[in-house]
Protein backbone atom coordinates (compact mmCIF):
# COMPACT_ATOMS: atom_id res chain seq x y z
CA UNK A 1 0.00 0.00 0.00
CA UNK A 2 1.28 2.79 -0.68
CA UNK A 3 1.18 6.37 1.88
CA UNK A 4 2.92 9.63 2.34
CA UNK A 5 4.32 10.90 5.30
CA UNK A 6 5.41 14.32 6.09
CA UNK A 7 8.56 14.91 8.14
CA UNK A 8 11.17 17.79 9.17
CA UNK A 9 14.06 14.95 8.82
CA UNK A 10 15.80 14.86 5.07
CA UNK A 11 15.70 10.88 4.67
CA UNK A 12 17.03 8.64 1.90
CA UNK A 13 15.07 5.51 0.12
CA UNK A 14 15.43 2.64 2.39
CA UNK A 15 15.27 4.82 5.70
CA UNK A 16 13.12 3.55 8.07
CA UNK A 17 10.59 6.37 10.35
CA UNK A 18 10.33 4.59 14.11
CA UNK A 19 7.09 4.63 15.19
CA UNK A 20 5.61 5.88 18.18
CA UNK A 21 7.39 9.71 18.08
CA UNK A 22 4.01 11.40 18.30
CA UNK A 23 3.71 8.90 21.73
CA UNK A 24 6.97 10.17 22.99
CA UNK A 25 6.34 13.87 22.65
CA UNK A 26 3.17 13.39 24.39
CA UNK A 27 4.60 11.15 27.07
CA UNK A 28 7.65 13.66 27.65
CA UNK A 29 5.43 16.78 28.42
CA UNK A 30 2.67 13.99 30.41
CA UNK A 31 0.20 16.44 32.02
CA UNK A 32 2.18 19.60 30.71
CA UNK A 33 1.57 18.89 27.01
CA UNK A 34 -1.34 20.90 25.89
CA UNK A 35 -3.37 17.67 24.04
CA UNK A 36 -2.41 14.89 26.98
CA UNK A 37 -6.64 14.96 28.17
CA UNK A 38 -6.92 14.79 24.20
CA UNK A 39 -4.53 11.49 23.46
CA UNK A 40 -5.47 9.90 26.64
CA UNK A 41 -9.27 10.02 25.79
CA UNK A 42 -8.29 8.23 22.55
CA UNK A 43 -6.08 6.17 23.71
CA UNK A 44 -8.53 4.74 26.60
CA UNK A 45 -11.45 4.21 24.11
CA UNK A 46 -9.32 2.24 21.96
CA UNK A 47 -8.14 0.26 24.58
CA UNK A 48 -11.93 -0.19 26.15
CA UNK A 49 -13.53 -1.00 22.70
CA UNK A 50 -11.02 -1.21 19.38
CA UNK A 51 -8.12 -3.12 20.62
CA UNK A 52 -7.69 -4.45 17.28
CA UNK A 53 -6.46 -0.80 16.56
CA UNK A 54 -3.06 0.80 16.55
CA UNK A 55 -2.46 3.21 19.29
CA UNK A 56 -1.99 7.05 18.34
CA UNK A 57 0.52 6.62 20.47
CA UNK A 58 2.91 3.90 19.26
CA UNK A 59 2.12 4.22 15.63
CA UNK A 60 3.58 6.35 12.45
CA UNK A 61 1.26 8.43 10.69
CA UNK A 62 0.83 8.80 7.09
CA UNK A 63 -2.03 9.80 4.57
CA UNK A 64 -2.90 7.11 1.65
CA UNK A 65 -2.79 9.77 -1.14
CA UNK A 66 -0.39 12.48 -2.05
CA UNK A 67 -3.64 15.46 -2.02
CA UNK A 68 -4.14 14.90 1.43
CA UNK A 69 -1.13 14.93 2.08
CA UNK A 70 0.30 18.22 0.32
CA UNK A 71 -2.89 19.74 2.45
CA UNK A 72 -1.63 18.46 5.45
CA UNK A 73 2.26 19.64 4.44
CA UNK A 74 1.06 23.29 3.47
CA UNK A 75 -1.18 23.85 6.87
CA UNK A 76 1.23 21.66 9.59
CA UNK A 77 4.81 21.82 8.39
CA UNK A 78 5.41 23.57 5.28
CA UNK A 79 8.94 23.61 6.32
CA UNK A 80 9.56 19.76 6.11
CA UNK A 81 9.26 16.85 3.62
CA UNK A 82 6.73 14.90 1.45
CA UNK A 83 8.25 11.11 1.20
CA UNK A 84 6.49 8.26 -0.39
CA UNK A 85 6.53 5.56 1.90
CA UNK A 86 5.66 1.51 2.67
CA UNK A 87 4.74 0.14 5.83
CA UNK A 88 7.63 -2.02 6.97
CA UNK A 89 5.42 -5.42 8.14
CA UNK A 90 2.83 -5.30 5.40
CA UNK A 91 0.50 -6.90 7.62
CA UNK A 92 0.96 -4.56 10.62
CA UNK A 93 -2.89 -3.03 11.72
CA UNK A 94 -3.79 -0.10 10.86
CA UNK A 95 -6.07 2.28 10.88
CA UNK A 96 -8.08 5.69 8.86
CA UNK A 97 -8.95 8.07 10.69
CA UNK A 98 -9.66 11.59 10.36
CA UNK A 99 -7.03 14.04 11.52
CA UNK A 100 -9.33 16.80 12.33
CA UNK A 101 -11.67 14.81 14.07
CA UNK A 102 -9.92 14.43 16.80
CA UNK A 103 -11.52 17.36 19.14
CA UNK A 104 -14.62 18.57 19.64
CA UNK A 105 -15.67 20.63 16.84
CA UNK A 106 -17.58 24.06 17.61
CA UNK A 107 -21.02 23.73 17.84
CA UNK A 108 -20.57 20.07 18.06
CA UNK A 109 -23.42 18.61 20.87
CA UNK A 110 -21.03 15.84 22.33
CA UNK A 111 -17.88 15.67 24.70
CA UNK A 112 -14.84 14.21 23.83
CA UNK A 113 -15.41 10.54 24.72
CA UNK A 114 -18.12 10.19 21.70
CA UNK A 115 -15.86 12.12 19.49
CA UNK A 116 -13.08 9.59 20.25
CA UNK A 117 -15.34 6.70 19.48
CA UNK A 118 -16.74 8.19 16.43
CA UNK A 119 -12.34 8.59 15.29
CA UNK A 120 -12.22 5.18 15.66
CA UNK A 121 -15.35 3.86 14.01
CA UNK A 122 -14.39 6.61 10.87
CA UNK A 123 -17.54 8.13 10.96
CA UNK A 124 -17.03 11.89 11.83
CA UNK A 125 -15.51 13.08 8.92
CA UNK A 126 -14.41 16.55 8.16
CA UNK A 127 -14.31 18.96 5.47
CA UNK A 128 -12.02 22.07 5.22
CA UNK A 129 -13.37 25.65 3.36
CA UNK A 130 -9.96 25.30 1.88
CA UNK A 131 -9.56 22.23 1.10
CA UNK A 132 -12.07 21.40 -1.26
CA UNK A 133 -13.26 18.09 -1.72
CA UNK A 134 -10.10 17.18 -0.10
CA UNK A 135 -10.53 13.94 2.19
CA UNK A 136 -8.66 14.40 5.64
CA UNK A 137 -8.09 11.26 6.21
CA UNK A 138 -4.71 9.80 8.57
CA UNK A 139 -3.54 6.45 8.33
CA UNK A 140 -1.93 5.19 11.61
CA UNK A 141 0.27 2.44 11.08
CA UNK A 142 1.54 -0.33 13.57
CA UNK A 143 5.33 -0.22 12.30
CA UNK A 144 8.07 1.42 11.18
CA UNK A 145 7.60 3.37 7.78
CA UNK A 146 9.98 2.54 4.70
CA UNK A 147 11.03 5.62 2.61
CA UNK A 148 10.66 4.49 -1.12
CA UNK A 149 11.36 8.28 -1.91
CA UNK A 150 10.94 11.84 -1.37
CA UNK A 151 8.40 13.91 -3.21
CA UNK A 152 10.25 17.01 -5.19
CA UNK A 153 9.32 20.48 -4.28
CA UNK A 154 8.50 21.28 -7.77
CA UNK A 155 5.65 18.51 -7.52
CA UNK A 156 4.43 19.48 -3.74
CA UNK A 157 3.84 23.45 -5.57
CA UNK A 158 2.39 21.93 -8.14
CA UNK A 159 0.05 20.18 -6.17
CA UNK A 160 -0.45 22.58 -3.79
CA UNK A 161 -1.34 25.04 -6.44
CA UNK A 162 -3.91 23.04 -7.98
CA UNK A 163 -5.56 21.88 -4.38
CA UNK A 164 -5.14 25.11 -1.97
CA UNK A 165 -7.20 28.20 -1.91
CA UNK A 166 -5.04 31.17 -3.28
CA UNK A 167 -5.54 32.96 0.36
CA UNK A 168 -3.89 29.46 2.51
CA UNK A 169 -0.44 29.86 0.31
CA UNK A 170 0.26 32.92 2.13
Amino acid sequence: MTLYHSSNNDLAPGDIIAPGNWGKMVFYSRVDHHLWKREMTIEATRVWNFVEKPSRLKCAFACDNLDTMVCYHVKENPAGFIYQVEAVDPNAPMHKGDFNAVAVPKGYPGNMWGIASRYWNYDLKTNMAEWPGIECSEILVGSGLRVIQKISEEIIKKKASELILPSDLG
